[in-house]
């Protein structure tokens, strides 16, 4: 059987009508979309059918991206065999399920613990994704934003109040290669999620599944393969308030001959390694189960 290095991605790669294709080419989806929807209490099917421009709302991008991701890899498994899971930001989530270190539900229900945490203390804000306008210009330029997830010189998210990062993006439209707005706290107050994160490691009722696993992940936290619960804990943990290494997690792929497919419908690793001048290419995984 085929290895494949499947690459799971993170907000930011989501589209209207993403997931669409999944459903009538694979009939499990449905069945975990329907668990996504019972764990996550929204109606998720209608703003994939409906091709709702909503879903950039992370109330809605955090679980579709997840359940995405999860089950694409889920039909990938019936084709070929995953050598490495790689996942980005987010893309941890469904990383842990695909590796059965917990079960899916387990992993919503921690995706939905910290969601509902972040939104208890209501804190405003915007996210503003950046690729293609060098950072040290950006902070030359730009006043009252926070950078954060800085993953290249040229790739990077800056946070801040609305009215800010709207100014951003005006500034940034004419010159960057990509910008995406998210309507989302979470780059603003990094201490904040480090509180989170601690939250998230006292509950044990969230853990009591946990077991090592079957796939091995790059962790593109501090570069090392993940295969065992501890481990996998620790990734799951610390995702939220780490900064996103791809750049090194490029170099430390760039020996495998493994074919290379990602969970999107955007392109979204191909056209980072792209803008990292990366010569790997990375196959749609909607065209190949």
């Amino acid at each position: 059987m085929q290895e494949i290095i499947y690459f799971l991605p993170g907000q930011g790669s989501e589209v209207p009508g993403i997931g669409k294709k999944l459903l009538n080419k694979f009939k499990e989806a449905e069945k975990y979309l329907k668990i996504t929807e019972e764990i996550w209490g929204e109606n998720l099917k209608e703003v994939i059918i409906k091709e709702k421009e909503i879903i950039t709302d992370i109330k809605y991008s955090q679980p579709i991206l997840c359940w995405y991701s999860f089950s694409l890899g889920f039909a990938l498994k019936n084709k070929y065999k995953i050598k490495i899971l790689v996942p980005y930001s987010l893309g941890v989530f469904p990383a842990i399920a695909l590796s059965e270190m917990l079960p899916y539900e387990d992993v919503l229900k921690i995706l939905k613990f910290n969601f509902d945490k972040v939104n208890e203390f209501n804190i405003k804000g915007k996210l503003l994704y950046v690729s293609g306008y060098h950072i040290k210009e950006a902070k030359i330029n730009l006043n009252k934003i926070f950078f954060s997830s800085i993953n290249h010189p040229l790739s990077y998210t800056i946070g801040g109040e609305e009215g800010d990062i709207i100014n951003a993006y005006n500034f940034l439209k004419d010159k960057a290669f990509s910008l995406k707005i998210l309507p989302s706290p979470w780059a603003i107050h990094t201490p904040l999620l480090k509180k989170i994160s601690t939250l998230l490691e006292k509950n044990e009722g969230l853990w009591e599944n946990l077991k090592d696993g079957n796939i091995k992940i790059l962790s593109p936290i501090d570069l090392r393969i993940i295969e065992d619960k501890e481990s996998g804990k620790f990734l799951l943990i610390h995702i939220i308030s780490k900064t996103m290494l791809f750049n090194s997690v490029c170099k430390k792929l760039k020996k495998e001959d493994s074919i290379f497919i990602e969970g999107s419908e955007s392109n979204f690793f191909q056209k980072i390694f792209k803008l990292h001048k990366r010569e790997i290419k990375v196959l749609e995984g909607i065209n190949e189960i």
